[in-house]
């Protein structure tokens, strides 16, 4: 039987401080350079369930300054964040996606995302507290603020 590669899964903290780790290796530490790159990801994620066009992000990328030639720079952008989250390894899941002429997250890669868990825990925690389990309800609203940091 063959053993199958590690794929590293992206961990995405949003409820406090922002921070996005792959497989325990915080690459969103502050840097002023890095600064761009962290609002287009940003954008990416809030948008991670449609398809962006190119010009949509020049106005959240460069709305008060001017940018000569905002597509090139977009797909430079793009190729920074690509290798940011992937951090050269072999098995990291592709992202970020070209498709049709907009850019898309892959929402078939491995992510955690801790307002989702919120959500997810949220609803179960309503339907358990509809259920008179009051305890379990507790429990899993205690689950809800631990994920705030």
């Amino acid at each position: 039987m063959q053993q199958q590669d590690h794929v590293p899964v992206l961990k995405i903290t949003t409820l406090g401080m922002f921070s996005v780790e792959l497989d325990g290796e915080n690459l969103s530490e502050d840097s002023r350079r890095q600064q761009q790159i962290w609002i287009l990801f940003k954008y990416l994620i809030i948008s991670r369930r449609r398809r962006i066009p190119p010009e949509e992000f020049f106005d959240v990328l460069w709305r008060d300054e001017s940018c000569e030639n905002p597509a090139k720079a977009l797909q430079n952008l793009i190729y920074r964040l690509r290798r940011v989250l992937s951090q050269g390894k072999a098995n990291a899941p592709k992202y970020i996606l070209l498709k049709q002429g907009c850019y898309c997250w892959n929402n078939d890669a491995p992510v955690e995302i801790d307002v989702d868990q919120f959500k997810q825990l949220n609803v179960q925690a309503m339907a358990e507290e509809q259920d008179g389990q009051n305890g379990r309800a507790v429990e899993l609203y205690k689950q809800c603020l631990d994920l705030y940091k």
